[in-house]
């Protein structure tokens, strides 16, 4: 990859007729617009790009197309983390509660981690097991399960998990094909073995907690695991949960003891998954579930009834006021298309994010060009990471937004949306390979 790259370069030199290495110049500029007009201006994509400065707030080194709106897909990720970095501590939300007499009340504030096997902080359920005469108050409604605009028939894809008020297993069940037979956990749910031609090892139904597995898939030398997710009830939870406590989690809607709720309670708050932890879970592998999960896990420092779209309107009320009306956020991970962002508006969240810490630790947070997460195998360099973006992919949508570092020792940063373009993201990834590899030596 690194050859084709090198290849390419020497390509675009010899186009826009690079005369070798220079400080920033309106030679520079001129050369970016023809390698960007060069490879993105056909009738085969749409893309809008803008590359700035980060030390100076105002200082836009070169735009196209930058004010056009785009589906961001997981680049909606950047603002969710945005978000969190704003309004969480240290430790998610893990759940909240009350006591009356000898009975602890509790409800959720939608820590994706609890029981969650991909993580090892479970400071929630270890307060949770020492408490008794548990009761859950169930304040979910299940057409939040979904975010808007997500596509419904992706229901048993691990990208499109349910959200909850309070996740349990990630709201998911995992799947093991072993040497020595099949591994469910959680293992309470049905399951049928039969040939399946969708070329999919195990599918759920679709309004029922019964999985098909396919037993070609079982009989596979290696092992494999798959994540699928459940569909989430209060009662399902409470189940689960007590199963797993070894003892009884009583189950009550919130209309019951509404009163009681009202009348001047006292709500304590347990700390749950470390916030870190979560936020490059998220960031490295673009995981769904976590960016939608961490909303609702703001929103429950401000309300009950978790709401993503709360905390939407907080952050367009005050860090993105500026923006309201001019661009479209509805979910937390990017699955909606309802979605519509401009390369100048992300750019000017990760130049918030620039000022928010410092420069190590910010990205500490984003996928690394041929290090980790999901650009470890793209934008890479001999001498070390020099891109730290956040991917975000659709059908016929790829963006890449992010930070890159020159030769020179700037930060600029940078974003790239692609949208409309029929087959593979790959040939749009090799053509911004080679932009981004020519920034990083003239500029």
């Amino acid at each position: 990859m690194f050859n084709e790259v090198i290849a390419g370069l020497i390509f675009c030199s010899l186009i826009v007729s690079c005369v070798g290495p220079r400080s920033m110049s309106k030679s520079n500029v001129e050369e970016l617009e023809n390698l960007i007009l060069t490879n993105f201006d056909g009738a085969d994509v749409h893309t809008g790009f803008i590359l700035r400065d980060s030390k100076k707030k105002e200082k836009v080194l070169f735009d196209y197309k930058a004010d056009y709106l785009f589906t961001p897909a997981s680049n909606t990720k950047i603002l969710t983390f945005y978000a969190s970095k704003m309004y969480l501590d240290k430790y998610l939300n893990g759940y909240k509660y009350f006591e009356r007499n000898d009975t602890t009340y509790f409800v959720g504030c939608g820590d994706p981690g609890f029981l969650n096997q991909r993580f090892e902080d479970q400071l929630a359920f270890s307060e949770l097991r020492d408490k008794e005469n548990l009761v859950f108050v169930d304040l979910w409604n299940s057409d939040q399960r979904w975010g808007p605009g997500w596509s419904w028939d992706d229901y048993s894809y691990y990208y499109a998990t349910e959200r909850s008020i309070f996740p349990i297993y990630g709201n998911t069940v995992t799947f093991s094909s072993t040497p020595s037979g099949l591994e469910m956990v959680p293992g309470n749910f049905p399951t049928s073995v039969g040939n399946y031609n969708k070329g999919e090892s195990v599918r759920r139904a679709e309004s029922q907690n019964i999985f098909n597995i396919d037993k070609k898939w079982l009989k596979m030398n290696d092992q494999d695991t798959v994540y699928i997710p459940f569909n989430w009830s209060g009662e399902l939870f409470a189940s689960l949960l007590s199963d797993t406590l070894r003892k009884t989690v009583k189950l009550v809607p919130s209309n019951s003891i509404g009163r009681k709720m009202d009348s001047g309670v006292s709500w304590k708050f347990v700390n749950g998954s470390s916030r870190d932890t979560v936020l490059r879970k998220m960031m490295y592998d673009s995981d769904n579930f976590i960016a939608e999960q961490l909303l609702f896990n703001i929103s429950s420092n401000w309300t009950n009834k978790l709401s993503s779209e709360a905390v939407i309107d907080t952050m367009f009320t005050s860090v993105l006021k500026k923006w309201k009306g001019k661009v479209r956020w509805v979910d937390g991970s990017g699955l909606s298309r309802y979605n519509a962002f401009s390369p100048r508006f992300i750019s000017e969240v990760l130049l918030n994010l620039y000022d928010f810490s410092s420069e190590e630790e910010l990205f500490s947070y984003f996928p690394a060009g041929g290090v980790r997460g999901t650009i470890q195998d793209w934008y890479g360099d001999d001498d070390g990471p020099f891109v730290f973006a956040k991917t975000g992919t659709l059908t016929g949508v790829h963006c890449l937004s992010g930070y890159v570092k020159t030769k020179s020792g700037r930060t600029l940063i940078f974003s790239f949306m692609h949208n409309g373009y029929l087959g593979s993201s790959s040939k749009y990834k090799r053509k911004m390979e080679i932009v981004l590899h020519w920034i990083r030596q003239n500029f």
